[in-house]
């Protein structure tokens, strides 16, 4: 299955570097040893969600109808709700994906917004 997420970074200087420090710990490995693991492969950019026009865009230029499966707020992970049944291993308190929740996740703070299409 193909998801979306989003990986928060102050700058866009540096994104694969960004990128691989949020995705790497969380491999699918091929003995399964990784309990918060959420993903196979993945890749920087590639499919953008309604309200988003980036790959790579500032956080106060997305409009209110954006949302994404997960984001990365530099460091911790935030699953919609619906992920549960992943069996990921992470806070599914009250994030919805939506634009909103990730500024008020992030303080209203500047910075971008990476996408990332992963598959699991």
């Amino acid at each position: 299955m193909h998801l979306q997420a989003e990986v928060y970074s102050l700058k866009i200087d540096n994104v694969n570097e960004v990128v691989k420090a949020a995705m790497l710990p969380f491999f699918m490995d091929e003995e399964g040893d990784n309990v918060n693991a959420f993903w196979e492969t993945y890749k920087i950019g590639n499919g953008l969600l309604p309200g988003k026009t980036k790959d790579f865009e500032e956080l106060s230029k997305i409009d209110s109808a954006f949302r994404c499966h997960s984001f990365y707020d530099g460091q911790s992970w935030h699953h919609s709700q619906w992920m549960e049944d992943i069996d990921v291993e992470d806070d599914f308190s009250d994030f919805d994906g939506r634009i909103a929740s990730i500024r008020e996740i992030l303080g209203n703070q500047e910075g971008f917004l990476i996408t990332v299409n992963y598959h699991f």
